[in-house]
């Protein structure tokens, strides 16, 4: 399939637009954790009163088990933890632009509220053709696009 420049300055934007999101959430300040502080009881955590414990299930604590000791053998090695990350942030973007074809159409980009979240052609939750057939978006009917993704649960 051809790209088209506008489609390729799309990806690139996607892109810029991920790097600034990335670091704007990593940047926290005190003010954003205040509604969760706000809503402890800090009577309970001054007074040294535990909080009321969650009952989990037998296998709930098998998995948290296993979770657990998977990550305290990670911590042990931060550059294996540093090079997994780097690898995750390098995977992915070539072929983007075939992975993300719908939702980079010209007619489905306005209904993306961030670029860099789109859904991926083989997973995204196509509407079924009659749904609203009578919308119209600058004089054309509108397609059975929606930004949404299938999610495949396991376990």
């Amino acid at each position: 399939m051809g790209s088209s420049p506008s489609s390729t300055s799309r990806i690139v934007e996607a892109r810029k637009g991920y790097s600034r999101h990335r670091m704007s959430d990593m940047a926290v300040t005190d003010s954003s954790h205040a509604p969760l502080f706000s809503s402890l009881n800090l009577a309970s955590i001054v007074s040294g009163d535990s909080p009321q414990r969650l009952q989990l299930s037998k296998e709930q604590v098998i998995f948290c088990t296993k979770a657990l000791n998977f990550f305290k053998k990670k911590i042990r090695s931060p550059d294996t933890i540093l090079k997994e990350f780097n690898q995750l942030q390098e995977m992915g973007f070539g072929n983007q632009e075939r992975r993300y074809t719908v939702a980079l159409r010209d007619e489905n980009v306005n209904k993306n509220r961030y670029m860099n979240v789109l859904p991926f052609d083989n997973t995204r939750v196509p509407l079924n053709a009659s749904y609203r057939p009578s919308m119209v978006r600058d004089g054309k009917p509108t397609s059975g696009y929606i930004n949404a993704s299938f999610i495949k649960v396991c376990c």
